[in-house]
């Protein structure tokens, strides 16, 4: 993570932190920041080693700090960029307001807001054009998608795709309903085939992983029934499922080592 993104985060978080009585500590190093009120204590960190930037935060009661908690943390790669950080501490300021009990007041509302647009003609496809075809076949998350850019006035497309598409896949498969199986997977295979990073890490760490888990049984079970024209995803959606799997299989082993 360069720092410059880093350094974007504190910036878009601090006049939240601010506006509640929260003062910037000095910095211990380029990817921390403390800030301290009378009744608490926010830190944001990055954490090269698993590449997570994360939102921590202590209650200071008597000038005691109490135990310390992770209310949020985001992977941050190369790949990401300002936007994404961006994203992040829309993400960390909602969090805040959650644990600190304050309500964010808005006078927009959803009719306010517009769909995403499908992108310019001959474009790889990027998160907004993705979004807009998810839309289109399940025009039933319009309304969510409405509520999610009014909450957080941007598209935190972890968030959103976790909270409509993954539900979707698993509904219409508990289903067995064929025909809109095999439209989603074909949706998603057209996708990831000629979409940008962006879009195929939503496809597949995301829908895939959120709607399989580390289930290859029941992934090679859909895969057989509805992906017979998804060669792309039927390969790539596998390969996620048993890195799943193969991470759980170790975090198993870790645990009954101890």
């Amino acid at each position: 993570m360069e720092n410059k993104y880093f350094e974007l985060i504190i910036s878009e978080i601090r006049p939240f932190l601010s506006e509640q009585g929260f003062k910037k500590s000095k910095n211990e190093d380029e990817f921390s920041a403390l800030f301290e009120s009378k009744t608490a204590a926010v830190s944001v960190v990055f954490e090269s080693g698993s590449s997570q930037v994360k939102l921590l935060y202590a209650p200071i009661e008597e000038e005691e700090t109490g135990d310390v908690k992770t209310l949020s943390s985001w992977l941050f790669d190369d790949q990401h960029t300002d936007r994404d950080a961006k994203s992040i501490a829309l993400d960390f300021v909602d969090s805040l307001r959650e644990t600190m009990g304050i309500k964010q007041s808005t006078t927009r509302s959803t009719a306010e807001i517009e769909l995403p647009g499908k992108g310019a003609p001959g474009t790889s496809p990027n998160i907004e054009a993705f979004c807009a075809r998810f839309l289109a076949i399940c025009p039933q998350y319009k309304d969510t998608y409405k509520e999610h850019i009014l909450k957080y006035n941007d598209l935190l497309y972890a968030d959103f795709f976790a909270e409509t598409a993954v539900p979707h896949l698993k509904a219409v498969l508990d289903e067995g309903n064929k025909k809109q199986c095999v439209k989603f997977f074909d949706f998603l295979d057209e996708m990831y085939a000629q979409g940008d990073n962006i879009v195929g890490a939503v496809i597949t760490a995301v829908i895939l992983e959120g709607a399989f888990g580390s289930d290859i049984e029941a992934y090679d079970k859909a895969a057989e029934a509805y992906m017979g024209n998804a060669k792309y995803l039927k390969t790539r959606g596998r390969a996620m499922i048993m890195q799943v799997r193969s991470s759980a299989r170790t975090d198993k082993l870790k645990f009954w080592e101890k």
